[in-house]
């Protein structure tokens, strides 16, 4: 299961970039609590920048790495340049 980028193609980096963001948002969320003997530690910004800055930075590139194609415009039309 892969989530869609803006263009509606299943993207990996796309997924990554998710997944990535809701881990270190339940981690966030979950610091300090203690379940039974289980405890989720407190939030370390240094562990945070080594899981999100690889992988949305991996998105950015992938995405500003795509030229969007170019459309020419059709031959009749009036580009408001004058010359009818």
């Amino acid at each position: 299961m892969m989530i869609k980028d803006s263009t509606g193609n299943k993207s990996m980096t796309a997924t990554f970039a998710y997944v990535a963001f809701g881990v270190v948002m339940l981690k966030f969320l979950l610091a300090g609590v203690v379940v039974g003997s289980f405890q989720f530690g407190t939030v370390d910004s240094l562990s945070i920048a080594a899981v999100l800055t690889p992988t949305l930075g991996a998105y950015t590139v992938r995405r500003l790495g795509t030229p969007a194609p170019v459309v020419p415009p059709a031959p009749d039309s009036d580009n408001g340049l004058g010359g009818g």
